[in-house]
């Protein structure tokens, strides 16, 4: 079994934090009029019987939290972090939208937050450093969201895009990161983990990290790479150039043997342009270091050059595509 399930206890039910946390960010990204992940949520729902209580339960709490806002009711702040609320859209399946007033619902939603968490995000093309207590960096590409604790600096969960994590080592106190469900765990070193289309990988440069200490307990030292799909149940371990291991913040891109697709994948994250391969040569193997010009217009003559491809320009996207 790929994912790891903690225990406690939430209004007299068993409740994985896992599948609490996840619960948590599927409520707030509801929140948003433009959501429109719905198959996704639903196949999160479907996928474990967990996910389905602690979504339940924590809708409920927040549509009754929400009426007691409408009511005049405040939740005090000696209540238990986990009697919160959480501010929900309503979804597909049929659950009750909340009837409060705009007013009502943000101060609910504001209610809900645990205090000590925080989210730093990143669009597309855009990169940003955080330097944690205690000395540890988060460097974030392009496109990607995270969540930190401030009362907990060696804690971090990646919900996608891609970061470096650039540990400094407490043997007391390992770092955590979080992501869908599996837990790594770094005794001070540098890697990368990477979420996107229901796939996780992780990568790393220096040092040991573990996957799933209390699961499969893959030991990954510098140099080795992993790869896991929502979909497989097998996970893929891997050499890795370990020169290659988050290269984009040093504005190149290094691949051996890696298909035309996730370069693709990777231009699109780190400039902020959608870029595809198209499917005559999304397959075709690239060994190549890719330097990303400071003047982005030379680019395009540059990856047709080395990569041997012509790349056909829209308003929107860039096709890479055969001679």
């Amino acid at each position: 079994m790929r994912f790891k399930r903690c225990r406690g206890v939430l209004g007299g039910m068993a409740m994985s934090p896992s599948a609490r946390q996840q619960a948590i960010d599927w409520l707030i990204r509801q929140r948003d009029p433009a959501f429109a992940d719905w198959e996704l949520f639903t196949d999160w729902l479907e996928a474990d019987p967990a996910n389905n209580d602690a979504y339940a339960e924590l809708a409920a709490r927040d549509e009754a939290v929400a009426g007691r806002v409408q009511a005049g009711e405040f939740v005090q702040d000696n209540e238990r972090p986990d009697e919160r609320p959480f501010f929900r859209r309503p979804w597909a399946a049929g659950l009750t939208g909340i009837a409060a007033s705009g007013a009502a619902l943000l101060l609910a939603f504001q209610l809900g937050q645990d205090r000590s968490l925080y989210e730093v995000s990143t669009a597309p093309g855009a990169s940003q450093m955080v330097t944690l207590a205690g000395g540890s960096t988060v460097e974030l590409n392009g496109g990607t969201r995270l969540t930190l604790d401030r009362d907990d600096p060696r804690f971090a969960e990646l919900h996608h895009g891609e970061a470096i994590f650039a540990v400094v080592h407490d043997e007391k106190r390992p770092f955590r990161v979080m992501v869908e469900g599996a837990e790594l765990v770094d005794l001070g070193t540098r890697f990368t983990v990477l979420r996107e289309d229901r796939v996780t990988e992780v990568a790393v440069s220096e040092g040991v990290v573990m996957y799933n200490p209390a699961e499969e307990a893959i030991r990954l030292p510098a140099g080795k790479m992993l790869r896991a799909a929502d979909s497989d149940p097998t996970i893929q371990v891997a050499e890795i150039d370990p020169q290659a291991v988050g290269s984009w913040a040093d504005g190149r891109l290094v691949y051996s043997n890696e298909p035309l697709a996730e370069v693709a994948a990777d231009l699109s994250r780190t400039l902020g342009i959608k870029v595809k391969a198209d499917a005559s040569v999304a397959a075709r193997p690239v060994t190549a270091v890719i330097q990303l010009p400071r003047e982005r217009s030379r680019l395009q003559g540059e990856l047709e050059m080395l990569l041997d491809i012509k790349v056909r320009r829209s308003d929107s996207d860039w096709i890479l595509t055969s001679r």
